[in-house]
């Protein structure tokens, strides 16, 4: 039987278990932590097409909306919601060819009171996921062996080294976010992220909101997510200061907004996994040798999980040919 290490127990490795899986390779995922410890337990989760760089990432992001929908009919419709989007932010900065329907401020009010008055796009296609619960279920279901604790130190075609020992397989697949660009000296973008996850409200929002300066969202516990910066899927801050203070504006602001007291009952600090030119980088690197790192994996884990695989299995992936790692290391 052929067999795979996935470096990384967050929603990339877990997809890609699944995947691997179910195409009848035996899978070992370690990681250093805990699964979904990393950029996947402090994920917005919102599944768009919105920020794609160019047309072919556009064709992957939308892929990964139907992606998406493949894999709720294997796990369980109760992870996602598809509220669709109000987009309040410059029209011209969604993809073409992106399935946007025009209201009115009158129309935007109809359907989410609390939202501001003004005239918005609703993207009806995109969605979300809780990206920690969808990543614990991947892994239940894949059936494969998950190995906690476990830091790879280097890593070569069918071989891992760590501090505990050497695996081997017939394929190893980088899968673990910020960690793989020591190993493999792939570039990434230094790209930190604060998420605030509120106290639980009464029900006050039922879409997702791209705002001038704000993304939201409320989950099925009553909780905002906020990404505590202006169009975080685009933001190019490298550092992040006064946390305090962010918090407190954002707090007051969300308040303000939705005519509620927003208190926050957690706030997550994680490194976003952004390869240097803000593109996926996935595919080979050498014979039993996979790289699957991008930003962000709550859209593409799935879409990607399905193209490595085939790949892996002696099939072909189109839409992932424009991101080979190459371009990256060999620059």
């Amino acid at each position: 039987m052929t067999t795979a290490l996935i470096l990384g127990a967050g929603v990339t490795g877990a997809c890609l278990a699944l995947a691997l899986s179910r195409a009848g390779v035996c899978v070992t995922v370690i990681d250093q932590a805990a699964p979904a410890s990393g950029a996947s337990g402090a994920s917005f989760g919102w599944i768009n097409a919105s920020y794609s760089l160019t047309q072919a990432h556009f064709a992957l992001r939308a892929e990964g909306i139907a992606a998406h929908h493949r894999l709720s009919r294997r796990l369980g419709t109760h992870l996602w919601d598809w509220p669709g989007c109000l987009w309040f932010d410059d029209p011209a900065a969604l993809p073409e060819g992106y399935d946007a329907i025009p209201l009115t401020a009158a129309q935007v009010r109809q359907r989410e009171p609390l939202a501001p008055d003004l005239p918005a796009l609703l993207v009806p296609q995109e969605g979300a996921v809780d990206v920690a619960a969808l990543t614990l279920a991947a892994l239940r279901a894949s059936g494969a062996r998950v190995l906690c604790g476990v830091k790879a130190e280097a890593v070569a075609p069918g071989h891992v080294s760590t501090a505990v020992g050497d695996f081997t397989a017939d394929h190893v697949i980088l899968a673990n976010g910020c960690g793989a660009a020591p190993l493999v000296g792939l570039p990434m973008l230094r790209r930190p992220g604060l998420m605030l996850i509120s106290r639980p409200l009464p029900r006050v929002l039922r879409h997702i909101l791209a705002l001038p300066g704000q993304d939201l969202r409320q989950d099925r516990t009553g909780r905002l997510l906020a990404p505590l910066a202006a169009q975080h899927q685009s933001d190019t801050a490298e550092t992040v200061a006064d946390i305090p203070g962010r918090i407190a504006e954002a707090e007051a602001a969300l308040s303000a907004l939705l005519s509620h007291p927003v208190q926050a009952e957690s706030v997550t600090l994680a490194f976003r996994p952004v390869p240097g030119d803000g593109l996926p980088a996935v595919g080979a690197l050498a014979p039993g040798l996979w790289l699957a790192v991008m930003h962000s994996g709550a859209t593409l884990a799935p879409v990607v999980a399905e193209g490595l695989t085939a790949l892996i299995t002696g099939g072909t992936a189109p839409l992932l040919e424009p991101f080979s790692p190459a371009r990256l290391l060999e620059a």
